[in-house]
């Protein structure tokens, strides 16, 4: 037998085998096909909700992590400074969100499930998707701290307004002209 008599053997042999993957892989295709549109018909439904602690602050959030609500109790003035409110505003939409991105998270957890039949035990030197799914499902580290378009500015001074030279001349309504 020549080496392309035995080369042709190899291949008749290992045919079923090729045609029983390549099937697997197609009805797995076609099943997460189905759940990726299940997903994301669910992932366009999830949303957020969180209330501050003080329940001054209630807010609601969209799949995207988008505000769609923002309430503030009717005392939120007198029972808060701007400070702890700002504060409270954050935490409360941060709350949301994780709550918002769990939902979503969830709706495509099925979805980014490993392949049954990974990719190199049809195709001999092909990628392997199990490594790919691996690689996506990490989850991503928290952005937790400050937010990164004002860290390290400086907060805003107030200015008085009392301290500012006047730059029209002679109004009867200058300081310490009447």
């Amino acid at each position: 037998m020549s080496d392309s008599d035995d080369r042709r053997a190899e291949l008749e042999r290992r045919l079923p085998i090729l045609k029983a993957h390549a099937a697997a892989l197609t009805e797995q295709l076609e099943r997460q096909t189905d759940q990726l549109a299940e997903a994301q018909e669910s992932a366009k439904q999830a949303h957020g909700e969180a209330t501050s602690p003080d329940g001054l602050v209630s807010v609601v959030v969209d799949g995207t992590g988008a505000i769609t609500q923002l309430q503030l109790a009717p005392t939120v003035f007198a029972r808060s400074t701007t400070e702890r409110l700002a504060g409270s505003i954050v935490e409360t939409i941060a709350r949301a969100k994780a709550q918002s991105q769990a939902q979503v998270s969830d709706a495509f957890a099925e979805v980014t499930q490993p392949p049954v039949v990974d990719l190199p035990e049809v195709f001999d030197g092909a990628p392997s998707l199990q490594q790919l799914f691996e690689t996506a499902n990490r989850p991503l580290a928290p952005m937790d701290g400050p937010d990164r378009s004002t860290a390290g500015n400086p907060p805003p001074q107030r200015r008085d307004s009392r301290d500012e030279p006047d730059d029209d001349d002679g109004f009867m309504m200058r300081r310490g002209s009447w």
